[in-house]
């Protein structure tokens, strides 16, 4: 602020997470206490050029000149086969997820939060309602097999450095009860379009087409197979929904209603006549 002629003025400067990879913005005003005006014709290059290269050889930065842009942040799951199932290379993988998910995302209930983390092979467990851990308020991060299934040592939530606890985690579900509604509607708007056409589709199809528009829906099934709930990560604006919460005509029952799938009297799925398919 000072190497650009701002250094008296007042000024914000505040953290951003909606995108990619995390970033600051600096606000400030050009109009001195003395009434007169900060010249901003060319800053940039006459000063704030100078001032940045000045500042990376001073602290040794990495020197953006010269750099070529890379592609934006991608958050990959944990390459399994490359983990050995000790306690510090569980944790490390795990926080490396957390850190971003944790803080990016945007979730309202734990159900909502693992269908995030499932997709980077994490859980966030808080085991069965008779264990010590529930009854404690306990809370621990496993790493997920190809199968979804638990393996190797569970870490206990209050180890990681930020302590993303039980209690850490209501605090995020009820900072996320509110969301915008836009945020609702561009998953409510894919939905409808994917659903648009006359004939029937599986649930898999409509999968692959929301997909497409960055939102992956996470289908939750019984032991029979029969599908009792959905959630909707949209990770183009870092938020989480279950279905129902988006609508009656979003629920899992209702989606298949409408992607024309039906249960016959022997429990078994089929689809239904296209003129019978609701779309609505």
């Amino acid at each position: 602020m000072e190497k650009i002629g701002f250094g008296e003025q007042p000024y914000l400067v505040y953290q951003h997470h909606d995108a990619g990879h995390s970033h600051l913005h600096l606000v400030s005003i050009n109009i001195e206490k003395d009434g007169k005006r900060i010249d901003l014709h060319h800053l940039g290059i006459r000063k704030s050029e100078p001032a940045r290269k000045e500042i990376e050889e001073l602290f040794g930065l990495v020197k953006a000149e010269g750099r070529e842009k890379k592609e934006e942040f991608s958050l990959e799951p944990i390459a399994i086969g490359r983990v050995q199932y000790g306690r510090i290379e569980s944790k490390k993988a795990i926080f490396n997820v957390l850190n971003v998910v944790l803080n990016q995302y945007k979730y309202s209930s734990l159900a909502e939060l693992n269908a995030v983390l499932k997709q980077y092979n994490v859980l966030a467990d808080r085991g069965n309602e008779n264990s010590k851990i529930f009854l404690t308020k306990g809370l621990m991060y496993r790493i997920l097999d190809k199968q979804g299934k638990p393996i190797g040592v569970p870490i206990k939530a209050s180890s990681f450095y930020d302590k993303p606890t039980l209690k850490f985690l209501e605090e995020k579900f009820r900072s996320n009860e509110v969301r915008k509604p836009l945020d609702k509607t561009r998953i409510k708007n894919a939905i409808d379009i994917a659903l648009l056409n006359d004939r029937a589709m599986s649930i898999n199809e409509l999968a692959r087409l929301l997909e497409k528009e960055g939102i992956h829906p996470v289908f939750r099934r019984s032991v029979e197979g029969r599908l009792f709930g959905i959630t909707y990560v949209d990770h183009t604006t870092k938020n989480v929904f279950n279905g129902s919460s988006l609508g009656k005509q979003y629920s899992a029952k209702a989606i298949e209603e409408r992607c024309g799938i039906t249960v016959n009297s022997k429990g078994k799925y089929e689809k239904l006549p296209s003129n019978m398919v609701s779309k609505s």
